[in-house]
Parts: structure tokens; sequence; C-alpha cells
């Protein structure tokens, strides 16, 4: 009888653990679905997308960045001529891919990030173009720098000393620049000489002649930055550079 009553005292004790195990179940499973609806558990991320293809190891460059607004924007990568900030992955399971940069710089183009066109020798060996007509608004100098070439105002007084003088280092100039410079040479106290000859005076200039070269560095966002138009004045012994 003792045997049975601990048999059955034990039967009693092990449905009430049971039962105790089940409610606790229970009630971790209800806390948890509780905490789902609740939004306090936070769901599994999901997975970003791959990114768009700009890689040197299979040579594609479809998904690469190559908006600019300005040449600083772009710089020269495995991939090409692309977006300061785009990054061209040349990992591979083999190693790094090398390749040969470009010794030409990148520029901002139509905004497009492009590769200057290499300068044409025989361009260097012909002289550059003298245009003695003006005016010449800022819109046909912004289309000579989108060409990598140079727009130099040669401003002069007919009769100043000074003037001619200076005008004796224009051959050497257009030797030295070829086509890609196109000189105007303008008279400084006529129209023809407008908005260029205000520029000078603008910035400080007095003595005649006046002469300024403005190149695809003279341009932020396709707008010329008169700080870096180059300028000289009166004997023009300066030598001049893009």
């Amino acid at each position: 009888m003792e045997n049975k009553g601990k048999n059955l005292k034990n039967g009693e004790t092990k449905n009430v653990f049971n039962l105790l195990n089940i409610q606790i179940i229970l009630v971790i499973f209800g806390l948890f679905g509780i905490l789902l609806i609740s939004g306090c558990v936070n769901e599994k991320p999901a997975v970003p997308a791959e990114p768009a293809n700009c890689s040197a190891v299979n040579n594609d460059f479809s998904g690469c960045d190559i908006s600019c607004d300005a040449d600083s924007d772009c710089k020269t990568s495995c991939c090409g001529c692309v977006n300061e900030n785009e990054n061209c992955r040349t990992e591979s399971k083999g190693g790094n891919v090398s390749c040969e940069l470009a010794a030409r710089n990148c520029k901002c183009m139509d905004k497009k990030c492009t590769l200057k066109p290499p300068v044409n020798p025989d361009d260097i060996g012909n002289a550059s173009y003298i245009v003695e007509a003006g005016p010449v608004d800022e819109k046909t100098v912004s289309g000579l720098a989108g060409e990598d070439k140079v727009a130099f105002f040669f401003l002069h007084n007919p009769g100043c000393s000074h003037c001619s003088a200076a005008e004796q280092n224009l051959p050497e100039i257009r030797q030295m620049f070829g086509q890609r410079m196109i000189i105007y040479k303008l008279k400084v106290r006529e129209p023809e000489s407008l908005p260029w000859s205000n520029t000078a005076i603008g910035a400080g200039l007095s003595s005649y002649p006046f002469t300024l070269a403005v190149g695809a560095r003279s341009f932020d966002g396709g707008i010329i930055n008169k700080s870096r138009i180059g300028m000289t004045s009166s004997s023009g012994a300066e030598k001049y550079e893009e």
C-alpha cells in the first residue's frame, strides 16, 4: 500500500511538473507573439542588392558612375574616367587586377567624366591662328575650352609703344602653343574687345596691352571663374602659360 501511495504521489508530481512546463512554453510563445506584433523584435534585415557593375576584373564598366559638374569631380581609375566617389573593383580570387592608367587627366565634358583628348603633335607644329575681329563672347571661349584649347586675348592700342614691343612676342607664343591656342588680337578701346577689356580693368590692370589666357582650368561647372584667368599688362615680358 505504501508503494502504491508513493507511486501515485510521484505520478501526480510528474503531471503537475509537465503541466507547468506546458504553461511556461505557452507563456513564452505568447510573449514572443506579442513582441512581434508590437514591433519590439526587429526582423532580419533584407540582404542589399548587388551594386551595379563597375569592375576592371571582367571589364564591365556599365554601372560606373561617370557623372560630374566640374573636372574636380573626376578621377582616373582602372575602369577609365569615373566620378571621384566611384569604387572601381579590381579584386579577384587570383589577386588584384593590374592596369596601366592613362597619363592624360580626366575632365568633365557634357556632364560626363572623359579622358582629355591626346595632343596632336601636328597641331603643336602649326602656328596658332590669329583673329583680328571681335567681339568674342563667353560661349565661343567655353567651346574652345571644351576642345582643350586656350583663348588668348591680346588687347592693344594702335600707336602704343608698349603694345608694339609686346606684339613681338606673338610669333613665339604662336609656335609654343600651336593650334591648341586661338589668339584674338583686338583693339582695347573698341567695343570689339568687350567683355574682356572690362575683365582686365576689373582685375586692376591699367597699362596697355592687356593679355588674357582663358582655358579649361578657367571654368567651374561651365562658368568662367575670373580668378583663374591668366592676365598681364604693359610690357608683356611675362611668360604665358596655360
